[in-house]
């Protein structure tokens, strides 16, 4: 254990500890060479070694109170999320003065007051702005409340989303207020429905409509609004992740079986098993196999089989030899970024300063 006497309270503890148990034995050396009593000796000797050992235990105790507590820290920090920051897109505005379409995908922007937790209750963190504060007599009291619990299964994107457009937006004081409150109210009713929170198409539309807001109207208000629609997006990434690490733990299970009835069909008869928490791993093999007939199998399409399902490592078996493969397929987040990307959703929503 090491000694630090400027910030080890139980290793000092322990020397001095140690330093009684030595002056015992000295003791009991000099009463051994003058042949008087070794009563004092004992005495030293048991209180030092006792001392010892409590301290140690104590000290021992502490270090690994800290220790889980660094390591809780670090699962802690790790837990966020590392996604770019997107900033809001410019309306364009053509020579009417009337909002033009904005390009697909581009309705990823994201508040400025949004860390985004990964995790899965939606945890939020804000941060101060310069922007002029709001007259929060001017909102609605019934916009801005709690984000509603997630579903189990959320609803799988729609592969091609439909162009995004964004609304005009009123110049004149009063009616760019009046279309903010009533933009934040529509997207309260989006985050307040589950289903339609986790629904991609209608959170897009519904930052989309939030992000084309001018900073100087009722700024407080659509940050807050703007945090529980990142909110929303992370439950649908995170409902998204579940739904596809279930799909493929099943597709991979039906393959190992459909694997050994077309291998039965060529009267090879294959013992297979998947394993590992997600069973990302196959093992194989058969006695009717050898290492050529093995590589032909992989190389005519069972390696891209593998790797499509996800699996990241396979070994066969010919009875003497095992055969290998470490494949690196897509991460189930690449995957679900893939699917969001076309949205604007696959990294956290920030509005544009």
């Amino acid at each position: 254990m090491r000694l630090d006497l400027s910030a080890d309270p139980w290793g000092v503890a322990m020397l001095a500890a140690a330093t009684v148990l030595a002056l015992g034995l000295v003791i009991g050396l000099l009463a051994l060479i003058m042949r008087t009593s070794k009563r004092a000796a004992g005495w030293f000797c048991g209180l030092g070694s006792l001392a010892f050992l409590v301290t140690a235990a104590g000290g021992t105790w502490q270090r690994i109170e800290a220790h889980d507590a660094a390591a809780k820290k670090a699962a802690a920090e790790a837990a966020k999320p590392e996604g770019k920051v997107l900033q809001a897109p410019p309306v364009p505005v053509d020579t009417a003065g009337a909002a033009v379409e904005a390009p697909a995908g581009s309705s990823g922007a994201a508040d400025d007051g949004v860390t985004g937790s990964a995790g899965s209750d939606g945890g939020e963190e804000s941060a101060g702005t310069g922007d002029a504060p709001a007259n929060t007599d001017d909102v609605p009291a019934d916009i801005v409340g709690d984000v509603p619990p997630e579903l189990d299964e959320p609803p799988a994107p729609t592969p091609t989303p439909a162009v995004a457009v964004a609304p005009d937006f009123p110049s004149g004081k009063e009616a760019g207020k009046a279309e903010a409150a009533k933009r934040l109210r529509d997207a309260k009713q989006i985050v307040d429905e589950d289903k339609d929170c986790r629904d991609p198409d209608k959170l897009r539309s519904t930052w989309l409509s939030l992000s084309t807001i001018p900073p100087t109207i009722m700024a407080v208000q659509v940050k807050a609004m703007a945090r529980k629609v990142e909110a929303c997006r992370r439950r649908l990434v995170g409902g998204r992740q579940w739904k596809l690490r279930k799909d493929q733990v099943a597709a991979r299970d039906a393959f190992a079986t459909t694997l050994k009835q077309r291998l039965a069909e060529e009267k090879i008869g294959l013992w297979i098993s998947v394993y590992g928490a997600d069973h990302e791993k196959l093992n194989a093999g058969s006695k009717q196999l050898d290492q050529d007939r093995i590589k032909k199998l992989l190389d005519d399409g069972l390696r891209d089989e593998l790797l499509e399902l996800g699996f990241v490592q396979a070994s066969i078996s010919d009875g003497k030899n095992i055969t290998r493969e470490d494949l690196t397929p897509k991460s189930v987040a690449e995957m679900v970024d893939d699917e969001l990307e076309p949205y604007g959703l696959a990294d956290v929503l920030r509005l544009g300063e």
